[in-house]
This record gives structure tokens, C-alpha cells and sequence, in this order.
């Protein structure tokens, strides 16, 4: 991190943007290649059984003392933000489905338009219950 600029992996998942830093991906694959052991997140409280429909990649997240994945729709790409496009999460949006998450930001993405993204906290997500 340079001059107050953080660096992340964009990607959609369940209707929404987020950024999850880049200190904490170890890689992005095909979902079809997902060890069925490898806790996968529950973002944002969704199917309890297998893969959701349209995630087809799958993002691998050092949480700490685990992997976990992450279902996507489609990464984005890196994202340079720098800390005045970043804010905390108003409390009016917080919810259980949420709580691995207490920031968001204004983010370019690749067609120009900006586009507001959930900061995942990888520490957060560690202690998130996974499928």
C-alpha cells in the first residue's frame, strides 16, 4: 500500500460488487475445480446446496488459518482505490447478511461507469459460518 492506496480484486457476486484485498487471494479458477472440502463463503445468505447458477469462478481467500472460497458471477479485475473513495458501511445498511463487511468504495470499473463495491474484511469472513 502506497500514498494511501489500497489494492483488490473486483468481482460480482448475488447482485453486488466487492473488492477483497489482494494480500488475501491466492488465486481465482474455475468453480467446477473446487475441492468439495473447501468451506465455500455464504455470502449473503445464499442456497445451502452447491454452487449458485451463473458463479462460475471461484475466488480462494486466505482467511487467516483457512481457505475459504468465494462464488463469483465475474471478477472484474485489480483495483487501485485510494482512501478518500473509501467509506463505512452506514449503519441503516447493516444486517446479519453483512457482517464480514464494515466498509465500501467508489470504484471505476472496465465500461467507465462507477459503481459502488462491499469491502470484504478476509478476518471477518474467517469467522463467518461457510457451506
Amino acid at each position: 500500500m502506497d500514498g494511501g492506496v489500497n489494492s483488490y480484486l473486483l468481482f460480482f457476486s448475488a447482485g453486488y460488487y466487492f473488492l477483497l484485498p489482494l494480500s488475501c487471494v491466492k488465486r481465482v479458477t474455475d468453480m467446477k475445480e473446487r475441492d468439495p472440502q473447501m468451506p465455500l463463503a455464504d455470502f449473503l445468505e445464499l442456497p445451502e446446496e452447491g454452487d449458485l447458477p451463473g458463479q462460475v469462478y471461484l475466488i480462494i481467500a486466505d482467511c487467516g488459518d483457512r481457505e475459504i472460497g468465494i462464488g463469483a458471477e465475474e471478477v472484474t479485475g485489480l483495483v487501485q482505490v485510494g482512501e478518500e473513495r473509501i467509506y463505512d458501511l452506514p449503519e441503516a445498511v447493516r444486517s446479519s447478511r453483512n457482517q464480514y463487511m464494515d466498509r465500501m468504495a467508489a470504484v471505476d470499473t472496465q465500461d467507465g461507469e462507477g459503481k459502488l463495491a462491499f469491502i470484504v474484511v478476509p478476518a471477518l469472513l474467517a469467522s463467518w459460518p461457510v457451506l
